[in-house]
């Protein structure tokens, strides 16, 4: 047992009984919330005995179960997963927890697929009877004859729901070539082909995502999945006639399952058209009983867009009553503002919030940890890549550079074989992967073919080495006199530099010299108070040669960076 602690001297001699605060208070706690029916204070009551004992997996799947009595499915199902992936994988029952809440989501397909998981795992299982029960009743609902456990393929289904689950976080291009893979064995997996077409959409390989989506619907002709995810291909590449004519086939669809409601609603909400967007998710709030969260958030936005003030900020309300976060109170003032004629009533994006709102980045750790988490961010990075001019493709390859993980260096090897980019960006790309001591070989597209690079030219090599000791003397130099922006303009601006004088680059004798002449151009770009001679004293040059680098720089971008006028003076 635990050490006894002492009652302190004022308390002796007085009836107290000491309560200890454990998990098993809190379990005890929430269950006699829920036989109140009230769910809301019982989740919180199994969170904080979570944070108690993070390694117990009824607690988990305590929560998970009332919040699928709350209709938060998604939310549910992210804790038993959490159970069967990090906790306790022996807890194979969540399988069948995880096909209920899919089932209520009207989701048949995923359903079936993790009845068919927790059979295959449990044989003899508690749950077996009802799972079979439950594959008939599946089986009901899509037309056909149930599936027999034994051919159940689960590491096909496991390697989609990864896919999908980098995509969530931005890893668009890892999603793509597993999604690939996935396909080269299962070419009629449709569910796999869409997600497809939708990760070429988000690297802006557009023309090869419409083929996908052709593909999808040359044999099913009205996959509602495939005809919203042609809807958004349609609003880049398209006219607006063509696309007209495929909304109008849009608005006529009548979905019944959950997930073919959500994607319609979303596709439309997201093309403008709030009032079908508007009509779709109320149906949505009222299948799940106004407890999805994410449906409540965007029926508001709908309610926004479509100048309904007081109804978006009733669905709004309802959101923060039932998720118990924040989160949505700036939304809910917003709509009040607004219905007073005091706010901006600027059409909304149907983007979920984070629970917890993100602070501004104040460092540069904060900044980049920001990009990794923001899947959208990342997709416009890749977007850029493809259509960007020069100087922004020069910016975000240096930025994912910076970035140093997994997805960043698949973005540059990917960048190094598209064919129609030029030669210098690759170079610059080449040289930012050795930076980055990601491991040879790189493959390259020039000159009409595919190259193989084991390792860059020795010349090539000391001169990275040369190019980022200048990058890591002006950081160190500009430090705290200069906000993130600028310190992000300087590494923008020297790559920039290096780029633009390829093949004919610098020589660099002193690393100060240069690192100097980058900290002034800043300066005097964003009007900072420093003279030249004080930037010299700084890095113990000589002003004559801070001036002759400074001019070097200034006649090389002055075409492509808007600046007042920054002549040496």
């Amino acid at each position: 047992m635990g050490k006894h602690h002492k009652l302190p001297d004022e308390y002796k001699g007085k009836n107290i009984i000491p309560i200890a605060m454990d998990a098993a208070f809190f379990c005890e706690r929430a269950l006699k919330s829920l036989d109140k029916f009230d769910y809301t204070r019982a989740v919180r009551y199994f969170q904080k005995a979570i944070e108690l004992e993070p390694n117990n997996p009824i607690n988990y799947c305590n929560l998970a179960g009332t919040l699928s009595e709350m209709g938060r499915y998604d939310e549910s199902n992210d804790y038993l997963i959490q159970v069967i992936q990090d906790i306790a994988p022996d807890m194979v029952e969540c399988y069948f927890y995880l096909a209920n809440n899919y089932l209520n989501m009207e989701r048949f397909e995923q359903a079936e697929q993790y009845v068919l998981k927790y059979l295959e795992e449990a044989p003899e299982g508690e749950f077996n009877k009802e799972a079979e029960e439950l594959l008939d009743l599946i089986a009901l609902e899509l037309g056909r004859a149930p599936r027999i456990p034994d051919k159940a393929d689960p590491t096909v289904d496991d390697l989609h729901d990864r896919a999908k689950v980098y995509m969530e976080e931005g890893n668009f291009i890892k999603a793509r070539n597993l999604l690939i893979d996935i396909l080269r064995e299962n070419p009629d997996f449709t569910a796999a082909r869409n997600n497809l077409a939708l990760s070429y959409y988000y690297i802006g390989e557009l023309d090869r995502g419409l083929q996908e989506i052709r593909r999808v619907l040359h044999h099913d002709p009205s996959n509602i999945h495939a005809l919203c995810n042609l809807a958004i291909f349609y609003s880049h590449t398209s006219s607006e006639e063509e696309l007209d004519q495929l909304l109008d086939v849009l608005n006529k669809m009548v979905p019944f399952q959950y997930e073919e409601i959500f994607k319609l609603a979303a596709t439309l909400g997201i093309l403008g058209k709030y009032s079908s967007a508007y009509h779709l998710f109320r149906k949505l709030a009222k299948l799940t009983h106004y407890f999805d969260v994410q449906v409540l958030h965007y029926a508001a936005v709908s309610a926004f867009n479509l100048r309904k003030w007081k109804d978006a900020r009733r669905w709004w309300e309802k959101a923060g009553i039932i998720s118990g976060q924040p989160m949505f109170e700036k939304f809910i003032q917003l709509a009040g503002l607004v219905e007073k004629g005091k706010g901006d009533p600027e059409e909304l994006s149907y983007f979920f919030p984070a629970e917890e709102e993100e602070a501004e980045p104040t460092s540069r750790h904060e900044f980049y940890d920001m990009i990794r988490k923001n899947p959208m961010i990342r997709s416009s990075f890749l977007w850029a890549l493809k259509y960007g001019e020069k100087r922004t493709k020069i910016q975000v390859l240096q930025t994912l550079s910076l970035l140093k993980d997994q997805e960043a260096e698949e973005a540059l090897r990917y960048y190094l074989l598209q064919p129609d980019e030029e030669e210098s960006l690759k170079k610059i790309a080449v040289m930012l992967l050795h930076q980055m001591d990601a491991k040879t070989p790189y493959h390259v597209f020039m000159d009409g073919e595919e190259k193989t690079i084991y390792a860059p030219e020795k010349e090539e090599v000391a001169f990275i080495r040369q190019w980022s000791a200048v990058m890591e003397c002006f950081e160190v130099n500009m430090g705290e006199a200069y906000g993130e922006h600028e310190h992000q303009e300087a590494h923008q601006i020297w790559i920039e530099f290096l780029s633009q004088s390829y093949p004919n680059l610098p020589q660099i004798r002193k690393k100060e010299t240069w690192a100097a002449a980058v900290e002034y151009f800043v300066a005097k770009h964003n009007k900072k108070k420093v003279t030249q001679s004080e930037v010299a004293r700084k890095y113990g040059v000589a002003a004559s040669t801070l001036a002759k680098h400074f001019k070097q720089l200034n006649e090389c971008l002055s075409h492509t960076i808007q600046q007042e006028d920054l002549r040496v003076r």
